[in-house]
């Protein structure tokens, strides 16, 4: 076994964020660090000619020896790691395979600022708070999250280019909010999202850029927003759109060519809107579609939905 000196353990303990040491060798160089403290303590006492045992009662000697273990700040490690523990997060034990930050529910109406984990997490979640908006400066090293919580706040607004620094973020979930608008530098840096949630917000248009950012994104929800209108090109970064759900978005009728920029569609929700004939042309272009929502509408003619439904085979109303 390799020799460690003391100044080498201090050393890597204190200097060294990043250290790897094991959970216990973390609290012996804490215990060499009160030893050495108290050590101190003690000299300095006998070259002011004290004698510690009768000038010092005990419950003062022991009083210091606490302000000494509380100067050390023995805290779990993991506190290190994730400063949001402090907040009242539930954080993950220690040695956790599937690493979950779970800030949900904790009555937080801001987060801090340049939050930043030495160790990959897999899931942050800061659901159900009172957060309103999210500035650029929010988020620094958040290296190997994969899924972000933020649904079911009071969020109006997010800054551009807040969520850069989650390069490996496959899921983003923002529904249930105050969101009026997404714009084109919001998603800036989400390459790898798949999966985009913003149901349930006050989104009244959406720009045909939009989704720019996000050219590997498979999943999208918009439900519940008052959009009324989608721009024909809306869709034509989103070249692996496979489930997109429109349900109760105000639309009355889609652009002819609105599904042509992704082939892949799969799964469609048109329910509740407010479509008086079936958008049959815009729906010709998507040819791998397998399941088609168009309950909830005021077609004119219900024959002309039947026989739609024949034409396509496509049952799911």
């Amino acid at each position: 076994m390799p020799a460690f000196s003391v100044s080498d353990i201090l050393s890597t303990a204190f200097s060294n964020r990043k250290s790897h040491l094991s959970l216990p060798l973390q609290f012996i160089t804490h215990a060499i660090y009160l030893q050495v403290s108290f050590v101190c303590c003690w000299t300095a006492l006998r070259t002011l000619k004290m004698d510690a045992r009768r000038s010092v009662p005990f419950a003062v000697f022991l009083q210091l020896l606490f302000s000494l273990i509380s100067s050390a700040e023995i805290k779990p490690i993991l506190h290190r790691k994730y400063p949001l523990c402090d907040l009242g997060c539930e954080c993950p034990a220690e040695g956790q395979s599937f690493l979950l930050l779970d800030c949900s529910q904790r009555g937080l109406y801001k987060l801090p600022t340049s939050l930043q984990f030495d160790s990959p997490l897999s899931i942050l979640s800061f659901q159900g708070n009172h957060i309103t908006s999210l500035a650029m400066s929010t988020f620094s090293i958040v290296d190997g999250i994969e899924e972000l919580d933020l649904s079911v706040n009071k969020i109006m607004k997010i800054d551009n280019f807040t969520f850069v620094p989650f390069k490996s973020l496959a899921l983003l979930r923002l529904s249930h909010n105050y969101l009026s608008e997404i714009t084109p530098g919001l998603l800036e840096g989400l390459s790898n999202l798949r999966v985009l949630e913003v149901g349930h917000n006050a989104l009244q248009k959406l720009e045909k850029s939009t989704f720019r950012a996000t050219p590997s994104l498979q999943e999208l929800r918009l439900q519940y927003n008052p959009i009324f209108e989608l721009p024909e090109d809306i869709f034509q970064f989103l070249p692996k759109l496979e489930r997109l759900d429109l349900q109760d978005t105000g639309l009355v009728s889609l652009p002819s060519d609105v599904f042509k920029p992704i082939p892949h569609l799969q799964w469609l929700s048109l329910s509740s809107n407010a479509f008086e004939n079936v958008p049959e042309e815009a729906l010709s272009k998507a040819p791998k579609l397998e399941s088609l929502d168009l309950s909830g509408n005021d077609f004119t003619s219900l024959g002309e939905l039947a026989l739609f439904r024949i034409k396509t085979s496509l049952l799911n109303s």
